[in-house]
């Protein structure tokens, strides 16, 4: 990372973190700048490295049976004053869902939990809600609604729209008015 933007002291590690997780995410292996003639003391033949001297995509490792593994990078950090970090980054794969679960596009009715302070904020929640869920239209209705069951504090105030599908222009018709 040096090469691309220079000396960066304390925030070295973390550049280079951002560069390999952007790398995961384009599947992109981006070539080492400065790097067009190798020394002749680094002897990489035969070993699984390599020095990226252009662009090219980044294939996924195979296991035995060709399932895709997850990329991985290590990544070191060398400080100034002799501290020194290594971690190891690895792709997320998310999980295939079981072939008896609905997709997300399925009519799939879900119990969406709302509370707020007062009933003003529970109206203006409410409609917020309904314009992100009709704009993430790859999620699936019950993990939203398991999540904003779960993952949130209960306040005094709550609606529940009730059992609704993706279908339904008014999701939170009830609480929404």
């Amino acid at each position: 990372m040096k090469s691309n933007i220079g000396h960066l002291e304390l925030a070295a590690g973390v550049v280079e973190v951002i560069k390999v997780l952007l790398q995961m995410q384009h599947k992109t292996l981006v070539k080492t700048l400065h790097c067009e003639q190798i020394n002749p003391y680094i002897q990489l033949e035969g070993s699984p490295f390599c020095i990226v001297q252009h662009n090219r995509p980044w294939q996924a490792l195979q296991d035995h049976t060709g399932k895709s593994l997850p990329r991985r990078a290590g990544v070191s950090s060398f400080g100034f004053g002799g501290v020194n970090a290594h971690v190891v980054l690895e792709e997320y794969l998310p999980a295939k869902q079981a072939a008896c679960q609905p997709t997300p596009n399925t009519a799939m009715p879900g119990l969406i939990v709302l509370s707020a302070k007062n009933e003003h904020q529970l109206k203006s929640y409410a409609q917020d809600m309904k314009r992100w869920i009709q704009t993430h239209e790859e999620l699936a209705l019950p993990d939203i609604a398991f999540t904003l069951q779960v993952g949130r504090s209960a306040m005094d105030h709550r609606g529940y729209p009730g059992g609704f599908t993706r279908g339904l222009t008014a999701k939170t018709r009830g609480i929404c008015r």
